[in-house]
């Protein structure tokens, strides 16, 4: 009588939530599971080997998660799930008595204020950044951080190095296997490659990419960064501050006038580049 909500990865894996006279149903490749009472919307989580499926049911007022079609306990909230990259961890953030944990496999670990955000990395690595009575800090395999003011998200590499941007008196720093950067004014997201580290950041009005603690040219502005998975190949869109916008790949700088933000690309083995740009001939793109 109803669908809402459908989602589909790769390897031919479908699923769907439907609603039928009894109830709510998790429908994955035409294999309807058990009626419930609500199944949460946005909750169908696949494993990154499409092997197992999790989602949230709704029970009167409570909320437990459903994964390889078995109930897990019962809590005020849950939110927030995550497969680890081996697709053997399944781990997401509940509420409980007023507090925050978070629930990996059979363990519940806090309680905290709360959990602004968390990381499964490889080989079993945990990273969360949580908020207790001191204020915020990132806690890496059970360490805890200094305090901050402010985080981004954790990033691990596939070796198992960790890296996060922490903000505290108006200055951000790269925390990177507990070594702290020099300060910069604003830090845009972390990308690893391989067992490099990219990002985009800022110092006054100065704008600039950092490729594994090389700083590249100043720049009135910097687009999104692109990175190959090895991190041998990288491109981006800038503007330096004397000429027009131009497009950064591997090291070489070329002016792309009237460039549109936003709409660079990468070839799939990474070897060209396009882009939109503005006709202001045409009056088109």
């Amino acid at each position: 009588t109803g669908i809402v909500e459908v989602l589909y990865v790769p390897g031919q894996q479908l699923a769907y939530v439907a609603s039928d006279v009894g109830g709510w149903q998790v429908v994955r490749e035409g294999v309807r599971s058990a009626p419930f009472e609500a199944v949460m919307q946005d909750s169908l989580t696949f494993s990154p080997d499409g092997c197992f499926l999790a989602f949230v049911i709704a029970e009167g007022n409570q909320f437990r998660v459903v994964v390889k079609g078995k109930l897990g306990p019962l809590y005020e909230g849950i939110g927030a799930l995550r497969f680890g990259p081996d697709s053997k961890q399944l781990a997401y953030i509940v509420r409980k008595g007023g507090q925050q944990y978070l629930a990996l496999g059979e363990r519940l670990l806090g309680p905290f204020n709360a959990i602004a955000d968390f990381t499964l990395g490889p080989n079993g690595r945990l990273g969360m950044l949580v908020r207790s009575d001191d204020g915020w800090r990132a806690v890496i395999d059970g360490q805890e951080s200094e305090v901050f003011d402010n985080f981004s998200s954790i990033r691990f590499s596939q070796g198992g190095q960790y890296a996060y941007a922490a903000e505290r008196d108006d200055n951000w720093f790269i925390i990177r296997d507990g070594e702290r950067s020099l300060a910069f004014s604003s830090v845009g997201q972390l990308t690893f490659a391989g067992e490099l580290l990219f990002y985009e950041a800022s110092w006054d009005n100065d704008n600039f990419v950092v490729a594994d603690t090389i700083r590249g040219t100043s720049l009135k502005w910097v687009g999104s960064l692109i990175v190959s998975p090895d991190g041998l190949h990288l491109a981006y869109m800038g503007q330096p501050w004397d000429r027009s916008v131009s497009v950064f790949y591997d090291g070489a700088v070329m002016d792309v006038p009237h460039a549109i933000s936003s709409t660079l690309v990468l070839s799939n083995d990474y070897q060209h580049w396009a882009c939109l740009v503005q006709d202001e001939r045409e009056g088109g793109i």
